[in-house]
């Protein structure tokens, strides 16, 4: 033993371990009846059973020492024990799973709200020409035909039928878009192409419009100015047409891009 007293604090002796033995019975009987999943019927006739017991547990072991059994916030931030909380908390709302990500129809992947929609819904523009590309497929998909139009070159709009864009918008059922390359068109350029491909399907057949997309940027917006079509038509054997109407060269491309034939299919 040293001359000198002990400076260290002396040790707290742990109290015995409450012992639980009168509440293991109960306890494991109200958690049987929730794990034996009986049928609904009987539900509200076993709630009406073991609340009466229930209730009275739940106070005790509020009041059990927090060293023997720690309390837990349950989904309203209410202290409890655990056992209420995992096993059988009969007033323990469900479980909120939150709504679906929505991801961006235009295939980046990205969800809506931070892709697509807020140039959709105008409250901001465009960053690159891809990024108008795509909203402008978007645009389809929303059945949106005054945004194409908005975000076409004022001396482009000339060769857009506003109303062959609303019916090809409005029979089409939009599958997917696919960029096959993008060259210039970032926020420091003042010119840009998009090469995509839109899949589609009109009265149930399976179509697909390639084409080559040409932005340029005024006044810090973005604005399509033209686009040469690559290939436009059902990618599947369609019904043949008895007594088709030939297609005028400045009526509406029946591929439904909003052009005229000659600027477009029948160039």
């Amino acid at each position: 033993m040293p001359p000198w007293p002990s400076l260290a604090a002396p040790r707290k002796k742990k109290p015995p371990p409450l012992k639980l033995l009168p509440l293991k019975l109960p306890l494991r009987l109200l958690k049987l009846l929730r794990l034996s999943k009986p049928p609904r019927l009987l539900t509200p006739l076993l709630r009406l059973l073991t609340l009466p017991l229930l209730r009275p547990l739940k106070l005790l072991l509020r009041l059990l020492p927090s060293n023997q059994t720690p309390l837990r916030s349950d989904a309203k931030g209410v202290l409890r024990h655990p056992f209420f909380i995992d096993s059988f908390d009969l007033q323990k709302p469900p479980q909120q799973t939150g709504m679906p990500m929505t991801l961006c129809p235009c295939g980046s992947s990205q969800p809506a709200n931070a892709c697509c929609s807020p140039i959709l819904e105008r409250t901001q523009t465009a960053p690159t020409a891809e990024a108008l590309m795509r909203a402008r497929y978007c645009a389809y998909v929303a059945k949106d035909v005054d945004f194409v139009m908005e975000t076409t070159l004022p001396a482009s709009r000339s060769d857009s039928d506003i109303k062959a864009m609303k019916a090809w918008a409005e029979q089409s059922e939009w599958e997917g878009l696919e960029v096959i390359a993008s060259s210039k068109g970032s926020s420091s350029d003042l010119e840009g192409e998009v090469e995509f491909i839109a899949r589609y399907r009109m009265q149930g057949v399976a179509q697909q419009h390639h084409e080559k997309s040409f932005f340029v940027k005024e006044e810090g917006k973005w604005y399509f100015k033209d686009g040469e079509v690559l290939a436009s038509g059902p990618t599947e054997k369609a019904t043949p047409v008895v007594n088709a109407n030939k297609t005028g060269r400045n009526d509406p491309c029946p591929c439904g891009s909003g052009k005229k034939f000659k600027k477009c299919c029948g160039a």
